[in-house]
């Protein structure tokens, strides 16, 4: 096959296959940020240049023990409402901690408080 008659396609944006071997301390440390950010899989895998199966499988233990040390059950007293993070299932499969807002005046924050 001569140069000229080869044929020219648009470069694909290649996606690394050595993910997550190649990942540096500070590239784990922007994927829990965006985690706790609650981005989607996929646009996380494509910030970090792989498919979303990789990221998926890397992320498999990983998500659940960071958005848990974010605090499912912690109990924020503010003046004019109570927040209780709970875990909450999303559409990918996995949970989210949600925080869910209770009025300062209700019968249960009384309770919550009696049992803090």
């Amino acid at each position: 096959m001569s140069a000229k008659s080869k044929i020219v396609r648009n470069p694909v944006r290649h996606l690394s296959n050595d993910f997550p071997a190649n990942l540096s301390p500070a590239g784990v440390e922007r994927i829990r940020a965006m985690v706790l950010e609650y981005r989607p899989i996929p646009e996380i895998a494509l910030i970090m240049n792989t498919t979303a199966e990789r990221m998926e499988f890397y992320l498999r233990d990983r998500r659940a023990r960071w958005l848990g040390e974010r605090g499912e059950g912690h109990i924020e007293f503010l003046p004019h409402k109570t927040v209780i993070y709970r875990r909450r299932s999303n559409p990918e499969g996995g949970f989210v901690i949600m925080p869910f807002s209770l009025p300062a005046n209700s019968m249960h924050r009384a309770m919550l408080e009696q049992q803090a």
